[in-house]
């Protein structure tokens, strides 16, 4: 036994069928694969904000595909708002959020693209959870799966959280 390792990503998973996650959308910057997004309303979506600091009109989101790569419908990104309180401090991200804007009700109406059901209540430790992605399937694999994957996960508290990463980076999980 190895024990547990903490690579900051998540892999395996089982292969499902896109359409049943309809808010999950593909963002790409100059025509090539850039990250995922959720859908949160029907003229914007959710995703994380590493690399949105660069120019608007490159970047397009593709959604109601069946594959990150190819398919789907081309939507043009109006405006993109990184979150105002966003830290970038070394080992540590916090408030790593942008949302990105389409045309008004851009995803209405079309197949396989829907908001995502938001949680309405504080999701408490030890609740299951699911996550799907793109990723890959092996640590330090790199490609990228041509299929969604599915995993399911324990909700932990967030000092757990950070005293399993204390290792790594020492104020990384933050309040």
């Amino acid at each position: 036994d190895k024990g547990v390792v903490q690579s900051g990503r998540i892999v395996n998973g089982i292969k499902v069928n896109p359409e049943r996650y309809p808010f999950i959308v593909n963002i790409y910057y100059n025509g090539q694969f850039y990250i995922s997004g959720n859908i949160i309303t029907p003229s914007h979506v959710l995703s994380l904000e590493y690399c949105f600091t660069i120019f608007v009109f490159q970047f397009s989101i593709y959604g109601g595909g069946t594959t990150p790569l190819s398919g789907g419908i081309a939507i043009p990104v109006t405006k993109i708002t990184i979150h105002p309180k966003i830290v970038y401090n070394f080992g540590t991200l916090d408030f790593n959020l942008v949302v990105i804007s389409v045309p008004v009700n851009s995803f209405q109406g079309k197949t396989n693209m829907a908001p995502i059901p938001l949680q309405t209540s504080e999701v408490l430790p030890g609740s299951r959870c699911y996550i799907i992605g793109w990723g890959e399937t092996n640590i330090g694999a790199q490609n990228m799966l041509s299929a969604l994957h599915y995993g399911t996960m324990n909700i932990v508290s967030q000092s757990a959280c950070s005293r399993s990463w204390a290792f790594y980076h020492k104020d990384l999980i933050t309040s």
